[in-house]
């Protein structure tokens, strides 16, 4: 039963992906990547201000 669930919701998925048109589905997806980008930047921001011992190293957050 969990197979033929999977099963559906992926052929669902499917269908939906291919009903948009490719270029909608490229916008969609360059604008998503930006909203991330901005959203990186601001958390990032703001959380390494939180504590006056914390730095970035390779893109993680560290105390100390």
């Amino acid at each position: 039963m969990r197979i033929f669930f999977c099963f559906f919701i992926l052929c669902i998925s499917f269908l939906l992906a291919y009903s948009f048109d490719v270029k909608d589905y490229e916008v969609i997806r360059a604008n998503s990547l930006k909203n991330i980008a901005r959203l990186e930047i601001l958390l990032g921001h703001r959380i390494i201000g939180r504590h006056w011992m914390s730095h970035r190293i390779g893109g993680n957050i560290v105390l100390g």
